[in-house]
């Protein structure tokens, strides 16, 4: 099949990038020294990077998000490419210490072209201007949206939030300031929808369910489109959304890291079983979904999540997510940009799940 051509490509382009052995990336070149493989070399196509590079168990994905968290962000970039402007990202830390990536152009272009081209499909309208409510600051959330109104047309009205003090008044336990704290961020999505013409939201799904259980549906009246990121929305918010905007107003939730970048929830999916599907930016984001001996499931198959993010600057090679998901069967529009790695009802162990849902996540 097509795409087959387009994952080894950019498979061929990411290893001789990251493995050149004088202008490589410290990191992973110490990786294959290590194992005494020779990606550079040795490396056709995505079977055989899968065979040589790719992670083998959750050992080596714990000990590659240890080194995100400790070692210099440089390690994991190119030395041809450390001169050049990227995107230093940071994780949220709601499940520890915040690990660091990075996205350089054109990698960062391609994967909002990607999301463009799906608000497209799904009718958002281009010109608007937005209410952007999320991380902010080393966060992918904000620069995201910058980056797609430049592309789009409109203006971004934007609340600073910063998830990382947020967990910190959680955890020790202050929770008149965590409730002031969040109280304030509503109050100002609030005003901005009252004062402002606003028409799509772009937050978390947490903070939609607030703005939506606090703001009254004359102040949703322009609002022609939401998308929400982090934990999907509960079946209650969905309906509540629904009431309030009307049937017709497109909600689509992302799914993914600030590694990886985002994949787009599918809405009517030939996989009726499925609640929430989702669509990687094909080919920069793959995912797999394996058993617990590591094989790769049949279609309809739960398993967990082995993520990959390809491109020359930055590179994720099959890590162990935490979650766990069902493996679809492209289909429909949105199979032709993205014709692979499709995945259903993400979710997390309960324990973990616990603890990611706090806050304004």
């Amino acid at each position: 099949m097509y795409y087959h051509g387009l994952l080894d490509n950019i498979v061929v382009e990411t290893v001789k990038s990251h493995f050149d052995p004088l202008n490589g990336s410290t990191y992973w070149n110490n990786y294959a020294s290590i194992r005494g493989i020779d990606p550079f070399n040795e490396v056709k196509d995505f079977h055989s990077f899968e065979k040589l590079v790719s992670f083998k168990s959750e050992k080596e994905s714990v000990e590659f998000e240890r080194a995100l968290r400790h070692e210099p962000l440089s390690a994991f970039i190119p030395k041809s490419l450390q001169s050049q402007y990227f995107w230093p990202v940071q994780t949220g830390s709601t499940t520890g210490q915040p690990k660091y990536g990075s996205w350089f152009d054109p990698a960062w272009t391609r994967n909002m072209g990607f999301i463009d081209r799906c608000l497209d499909f799904y009718g958002f309208p281009r010109g608007a201007n937005w209410l952007v409510a999320g991380p902010s600051g080393p966060h992918n959330h904000l620069h995201a949206a910058d980056s797609l109104l430049k592309m789009r047309g409109g203006g971004c009205f934007a609340i600073d939030l910063d998830p990382a003090f947020i967990k910190i008044m959680i955890g020790e336990q202050m929770i008149d300031a965590h409730d002031r704290y969040i109280q304030h961020i509503i109050d100002q999505c609030r005003n901005i929808l009252q004062t402002q013409e606003v028409s799509v939201i772009f937050t978390t799904g947490k903070i939609l369910e607030l703005i939506l259980s606090e703001v009254s549906a004359a102040d949703l009246k322009n609002v022609k489109a939401v998308m929400h990121a982090g934990i999907e929305l509960s079946p209650q918010t969905a309906k509540e959304a629904k009431r309030l905007l009307g049937n017709q107003i497109p909600i689509i939730g992302s799914y993914g890291t600030v590694m990886t970048g985002p994949a787009m929830q599918v809405i009517s999916s030939a996989d009726e079983e499925s609640k929430f599907v989702y669509a990687p930016n094909f080919p920069d984001t793959h995912f797999e979904i394996v058993s617990s001996s590591g094989d790769i499931v049949e279609y309809g198959e739960r398993g967990q999540i082995k993520s990959y993010r390809f491109s020359s600057d930055f590179m994720v090679p099959g890590f162990l997510e935490r979650d766990f998901a069902t493996k679809i069967k492209p289909i429909g529009y949105l199979s032709q940009i993205s014709p692979r790695g499709w995945i259903g009802d993400p979710s997390s162990p309960p324990l973990l799940r616990k603890g990611r849902s706090q806050g304004v996540y």
